[in-house]
């Protein structure tokens, strides 16, 4: 079946068509543009106002997409905003790949995520919601801020951007007993299988040396 849109640009003579195609490519990004950013946006800022409500305090925002690697060494940010903000409410925005890995950090008191905001996706820092928003920050690197390549610790570079010194490095992540188990049994490593016996894990070489863990 043929589209409206089709049937009427068949209908229509050679140079109303030309006119028009400016016209209809705008629509077309307004659309695009509505369906990626403003509609998530709304229901964003309905969630938020919920969750203000419920929770009697004004929201602290954090903003950071991107890889795991970023993610992770934005999470001690989190200590430092606590600090600069107490009594606020921290809501720690991300991609939806990640959520589960904020919230078993236990940095944020609320995660938000949907599937249209990815990288390089921020937030507006002058956002105030009618005074309902009391900061927002977009980590992000020294590469993505200047084009220059990072000179210190990732963790170091993010909480910087913020105009914060950390000393903080890799969180804990506290994954929930149910969660280990559902883990191991889809890997073939349940107790029955592994026994007694130690389960060792191999890095088989990060590229980068923010991926290194303590042995700690």
């Amino acid at each position: 079946m043929i589209s409206l849109r089709r049937f009427v640009v068949s209908i229509l003579s050679g140079p109303v068509r030309s006119a028009l195609r400016p016209w209809w490519r705008r629509f077309f990004r307004f659309k695009r543009r509505a369906r990626e950013w403003w509609i998530p946006f709304i229901v964003w800022v309905v969630w938020l106002i919920f969750q203000c409500a419920r929770h009697r305090k004004r929201p602290v925002i954090i903003c950071r997409f991107g890889g795991i690697g970023d993610v992770v060494c934005t999470l001690p940010v989190c200590d430092e905003v606590r600090r600069r903000h107490p009594g606020k409410l921290l809501v720690f925005v991300t991609a939806a790949i990640w959520r589960e890995v904020v919230k078993l950090s236990r940095s944020a008191d609320l995660v938000y995520a949907n599937s249209s905001w990815v990288h390089p996706c921020t937030m507006p820092t002058n956002l105030k919601l009618f005074g309902l928003v009391d900061t927002i920050y977009n980590p992000q690197t020294t590469g993505e801020l200047t084009g220059n390549g990072q000179a210190c610790h990732l963790i170091e570079d993010l909480a910087a951007s913020c105009g914060f010194t950390v000393t903080a490095r890799q969180p804990r992540l506290y994954p929930s007993s149910d969660l280990i188990k559902q883990t191991r049994i889809a890997y073939g490593l349940d107790w029955q299988t592994t026994g007694e016996h130690f389960l060792i894990g191999i890095n088989p070489g990060p590229s980068w040396r923010v991926r290194e863990w303590e042995a700690s």
